[in-house]
């Protein structure tokens, strides 16, 4: 009766939460994505520049190492993330 229905509610409210955690979660994704993609166009930018510049490729190859370092540093946090999600829904559907 009552309570079933009251059962219900709570997790149909539960769901909407999750579903409102999971599309926060993916427009950041997003975000982020689009920044990488700003930020790859940036560096190509960059490094035409300093290449006709004539800066020594040894910088050009120790900025290309510290880009591919902050690549896997925010791959890590985006599955870190996913994860705290993923535990953050379980949490809130049992």
């Amino acid at each position: 009766g009552n309570s079933e229905a009251q059962m219900m509610r709570s997790v149909a409210q539960s769901n909407q939460v999750i579903e409102d955690i999971f599309g926060q979660g993916s427009a950041i994704l997003a975000g982020m994505a689009s920044q990488r993609d700003r930020l790859k166009r940036a560096q190509r930018k960059m490094l035409d520049v300093l290449n006709t510049l004539g800066v020594s490729e040894n910088l050009l190859r120790r900025a290309e190492r510290r880009m591919k370092m902050d690549k896997w540093i925010v791959y890590g946090g985006m599955v870190a993330f996913t994860f705290v999600l993923y535990f953050t829904w379980r949490l809130l559907k049992s």
